[in-house]
């Protein structure tokens, strides 16, 4: 009798078994569903999305009544203190840059203006404004004048800015129903706001104002300031005439006065 094909020696000749097809496909997709899951959990629900940012962008926030009775507190000491100014004023097509120290008080103080590149001089002196300039200057701010010495500015010209009250300034930022505080910025409306810090209030923003302050010394500015009014001579005045503003010069000296 002939060998058989299939004994032990000869298996390698058996016909290999089918493989079980179902459960690798099974698992294939169990797999797939598994690795799709997580793909999905840590990055395809924000596939096609803005990156978020990881902090929320600060909304400034209403004033509580704590924060009201600060604001007021340190405006009602900004009124009170002697300062250094410094920043850019303008009035229309009008624009310069002051410089300037303030007294306690509001009626003393001295600094510079700057219009177009052209410095002139400027004294607060009991409460009434002063600029001295050359022709060169003044004609930057519109005047057309050769008086050399100090001029006495009537109200409205350049806004009263060059030596704006701190009244004026205190009453524009008086905390209102729609003020807002974020951080030192304080906003009481869309046209005007503040910073505050650790020197009380530090810088304003009003319509055509737009200044730092910082603390100043008040002896020293009285001690500055009288000495050149006391010294200033004859002032003439500054003053509108029709649509312009207009030197006049000072009244000639009396008979028998110097001239």
């Amino acid at each position: 009798m002939a060998g058989s094909l299939f004994t032990a020696e000869n298996k390698k000749w058996a016909a290999p078994k089918s493989l079980p097809w179902k459960a690798i496909i099974g698992t294939v997709l169990v797999l797939a569903l598994v690795a799709g899951g997580v793909w999905y959990a840590f990055w395809g629900r924000d596939a096609g999305k803005e990156p978020e940012k990881p902090f929320a962008d600060p909304v400034p926030a209403a004033l509580s009544a704590v924060e009201v009775a600060g604001v007021s507190s340190l405006l009602n000491q900004f009124t009170r203190s002697p300062r250094e100014v410094r920043g850019t004023i303008s009035d229309g097509p009008l624009k310069a840059d002051i410089t300037g120290s303030v007294s306690a008080d509001g009626k003393q103080g001295f600094g510079t203006i700057n219009a177009a590149g052209t410095d002139g001089s400027t004294l607060l002196a009991d409460g009434v404004t002063y600029i001295k300039g050359s022709p060169t200057f003044w004609s930057a701010l519109g005047v057309q004048t050769n008086f050399p010495g100090y001029v006495r500015i009537k109200p409205g010209f350049l806004g009263d800015r060059v030596y704006l009250p701190a009244t004026t300034v205190a009453a524009a930022l008086a905390p209102v129903e729609r003020a807002t505080i974020l951080g030192n910025n304080y906003t009481p409306s869309d046209s005007v706001s503040a910073v505050f810090g650790s020197r009380g209030l530090e810088q304003v923003t009003l319509p055509d104002y737009d200044v730092k302050f910082s603390p100043a010394d008040d002896a020293g500015i009285h001690g500055t300031s009288r000495p050149i009014f006391d010294a200033i001579g004859p002032t003439a005045t500054l003053e509108r005439v029709g649509s312009v503003w207009d030197v006049k010069p000072p009244a000639p000296p009396a008979p028998g006065e110097p001239g």
